[in-house]
């Protein structure tokens, strides 16, 4: 139907993982890991009123290992001239990793949490959660299964051209997220009697730390993206983004450290870009990025835990058009990161 735009898809996933038994929980005596996952989508897209275009996207995704989700994303988009307004609401999640599911590592052959002597300390993954027992084989307590981290976010945007030459993109973005993951936390302690159970309900002998969901936050913040065009082939942009946390609500004794989500609050990148260099279709692009300081945490092992340093770095990306076995339009990417060799780390 004219003004009316329906697209629809699908997508089937398989993660299939071969450690032997020396990360993850799959061997040598223990079946695979296998997990499938399916996702189906629709949207809808309508444009029956001038300038406005209204966007209403629904997908459900089926994960064997962590369940079912349900993804709805609705925006509106109003445009006049060479300025465009966006308004969007969108809840998405994300799974936990195979790690946060599957790990299976020893940590340490004794007791390194509790210091209760000769018994291993082990990492493992939460897919199923755990039964904790006494030293007598009595049900006790449990530690909850994984599961995904949710969001749900609100944005307001612009993009608009002025006087021909430059482009402004702004960005406001809040967004609540739940059921942060966190590891390494102590499951059992055996000083007190409490031990985790194997495949066959006996209790096992060790220290087991895992993964648990908790807490909610706010996440708030702004991008803003300028770029100039000096001419039809030349252009200098810059962008900035800044993005702060609030208050962590619901966060369990047993997560100490106070909490950030690992994430720097700003960072920022300056380049510019050449078309047609030398012949019709060639590009350069010189680029600087810097971001900011912040500290990374993820519980134990405690040598994984600190301060990670703001750094700068440049690249340079180039793309050259190329005709491959006919094909036309192929083009062949070229790019240096990091030119200088800036010794910094990234996550």
């Amino acid at each position: 139907l004219e003004g009316h735009f329906i697209t629809w898809g699908g997508q089937w996933s398989l993660w299939n993982p071969n450690t032997e038994g020396t990360v993850l929980n799959d061997g040598p005596n223990r079946p695979p890991i296998a997990v499938n996952e399916v996702g189906v989508y629709l949207q809808y897209e309508n444009e029956m009123v001038d300038k406005l275009r209204m966007t209403a996207i629904g997908r459900y995704d089926y994960n064997e290992a962590f369940g079912e989700q349900f993804s709805p994303k609705v925006g509106l988009s109003y445009t006049a001239g060479n300025h465009n307004f966006r308004i969007t609401y969108n809840k998405a999640y994300q799974n936990p990793d195979l790690t946060n599911g599957f790990l299976n590592v020893t940590v340490a052959s004794t007791d390194v949490i509790f210091g209760s002597g000769n018994r291993p300390t082990v990492n493992r993954g939460a897919a199923d959660g755990f039964t904790i027992v006494d030293s007598l084989g009595n049900v006790v307590g449990s530690w909850p299964k994984i599961r995904p981290t949710t969001n749900v976010t609100y944005e307001i945007g612009y993009r608009g051209t002025f006087v021909d030459k430059i482009l402004l993109d702004v960005t406001l973005f809040s967004k609540t997220e739940k059921n942060f993951i966190r590891g390494g936390l102590p499951v059992n302690n055996p000083l007190q009697g409490r031990y985790i159970v194997d495949e066959n309900g006996k209790p096992r002998n060790e220290v087991t730390l895992s993964f648990t969901n908790f807490a909610q936050a706010r996440l708030q913040g702004i991008e803003v993206g300028v770029e100039y065009f000096l001419s039809g082939q030349l252009s200098l942009w810059s962008s900035y983004a800044y993005q702060e946390y609030g208050k962590f609500e619901g966060i369990p004794a047993a997560v100490t450290k106070s909490y950030d989500n690992n994430l720097p609050k700003s960072k920022w990148r300056v380049g510019g870009r050449y078309k047609d260099w030398w012949r019709k279709g060639i590009s350069v692009e010189i680029s600087g990025r810097h971001v900011d300081a912040f500290y990374f945490y993820v519980g134990t092992p405690a040598y994984l835990n600190g301060d990670v340093s703001s750094y700068t770095v440049f690249d340079v990306d180039t793309q050259v058009p190329i005709d491959f076995v006919g094909l036309r339009g192929t083009r062949l990417g070229i790019s240096v990161k990091n030119l200088f060799d800036t010794r910094h780390i990234e996550f």
